[in-house]
């Protein structure tokens, strides 16, 4: 019996914990255009970047790497919905991790940035 209660009460304070796109660490870019996309290959694992054009005439750029990070399980639904929005320049908002990626050679040419997350609803 006392086993089962601290399981159930485990099962509730790891679910309290999870990884959510839009947490409130993550920040977000509404009515984005992605108009540059790059792919590649870091230490044995895809990683693709994007450049964005936002209504503020800023840009901003951020990646992703398939087995690093916490957001590399979503690498391949998140590389194909980058795809489609650049290929159809829909406006976007973009769900950013600020300050993630630390090997200075990628960074110094992409961004430090992780996409957490995107989304087809502007606003």
């Amino acid at each position: 019996m006392i086993s089962s209660v601290l399981i159930i009460i485990g099962l509730l304070c790891n679910s309290a914990r999870a990884e959510w796109t839009g947490d409130s660490t993550n920040h977000f870019y509404s009515n984005a255009v992605i108009t540059d996309m790059h792919v590649g290959q870091l230490d044995n694992s895809q990683y693709f970047c994007i450049k964005a054009q936002l209504t503020n005439n800023n840009t901003i750029s951020a990646c992703s790497v398939q087995k690093q990070g916490k957001w590399g399980w979503a690498y391949e639904i998140l590389f194909s919905q980058a795809k489609l929005f650049y290929s159809t320049g829909q406006r976007v908002r973009l769900y950013i991790q600020h300050n993630v990626w630390t090997y200075s050679k990628f960074y110094n040419v992409f961004s430090r940035n992780a996409l957490a997350g995107l989304s087809s609803c502007s606003g």
